[in-house]
C-alpha cells in the first residue's frame, strides 16, 4: 500500500462498502462541486491496483488517479480537499511522493 492510497482511505467516511471487485464505495463528495445534486447513493469509488490508486464517481464523472513516477495531479489535491485532508498534510504528501519519484 502507498502512501496516497493510505492517505485516501483514511479519510473516507465510515460509511462506506467494498465490492467483489474490489472498489470501495461511499457517497461521492465531488458531486456539489461538479453541478450536480449532492449523492447520497454511495456512487464514489476508490479502488487500489498494487502502488496505484483511482478514484472515481459514478454520478459526476470526476475522476482522479495516482501511480508511482506520476506527480499528484489538481484532481488528486481537489479530491483530498474534498474528503477533508488538512492543506499541511497535502502539501507533506506532495514532496513525500517528489522524493519518491527522484
Amino acid at each position: 500500500m502507498s502512501i496516497v492510497s493510505e492517505t485516501v482511505f483514511s479519510f473516507l467516511p465510515s460509511k462506506r462498502k467494498t465490492t467483489p471487485s474490489g472498489w470501495t464505495s461511499f457517497n461521492a463528495p465531488c458531486c456539489i462541486h461538479n453541478g450536480t445534486s449532492a449523492d447520497n447513493r454511495m456512487r464514489g469509488g476508490v479502488i487500489e491496483e498494487g502502488e496505484s490508486v483511482s478514484y472515481h464517481c459514478f454520478n459526476c464523472g470526476f475522476k482522479a488517479s495516482w501511480q508511482p513516477g506520476r506527480h499528484m495531479s489538481h484532481k488528486l489535491r481537489q479530491l483530498f480537499t474534498w474528503l477533508g485532508v488538512p492543506d499541511s498534510d497535502i502539501n507533506k504528501l506532495a514532496l513525500e511522493i517528489l522524493k519518491i519519484n527522484e
